[in-house]
């Protein structure tokens, strides 16, 4: 994991910053400042590495979703594996993506929204944001093929339905090669 951005690391409840230097075949890691080789394994060890957080925008005009997200992933954000932005409609999630262009990793959008659609987001994006890429997953309440290929030809990742399955959707997150 060398070159990565600088990581914190709690040991003993005392903030440490990085670099950190990660020896995965030994689940080590070392930080020089100051100097501490740890195991991580220990579970008194929390690290927190910017380079795997996982950044995600949720792009819904229904107001509940914030809070059912937050709630099926209250374990991921306290371990700060993942971290939810949420936009009610495609203009804000544009809004969203100029003002912080490489904070995003994945978009989650609904494709039927007032205003601009899920589809008309995602070609948008396609369009503007290419360095890196976001990983976009298009949703739906229909399981509308036509929509799906749309979504597919467009360059959607991925095609999820509603009502969400989320331990389908923790899968696929895992899976993801961000």
């Amino acid at each position: 994991m060398n070159g990565s951005p600088p990581q914190i690391m709690i040991i003993d409840g005392n903030i440490v910053r990085g670099p950190v230097a990660f020896d995965d075949k030994a689940n080590m890691a070392s930080c020089l400042f100051p100097l501490f080789k740890l195991n991580l394994s220990d579970p008194n060890v929390h690290y927190f590495n910017p380079a795997l957080h996982m950044k995600i925008l949720v792009v819904d005009d229904e107001t509940d979703v914030q809070p059912l997200f937050l709630q099926r992933f209250r374990k991921e954000i306290r371990n700060h594996e993942i971290d939810f932005t949420f936009a009610l409609s495609g203009e804000e999630a544009l809004s969203y993506l100029e003002q912080n262009p490489s904070e995003i990793v994945l978009i989650l959008s609904d494709i039927n929204m007032p205003g601009m659609s899920g589809l008309d987001l995602l070609e948008r994006i396609r369009e503007k944001y290419d360095t890196p890429p976001p990983v976009v997953m298009m949703i739906t309440a229909y399981g509308d093929e036509d929509n799906r290929k749309y979504a597919i030809e467009h360059g959607a990742n991925d095609f999820l339905t509603k009502p969400l399955d989320f331990n389908t959707l923790k899968e696929k997150l895992r899976s993801l090669e961000i």
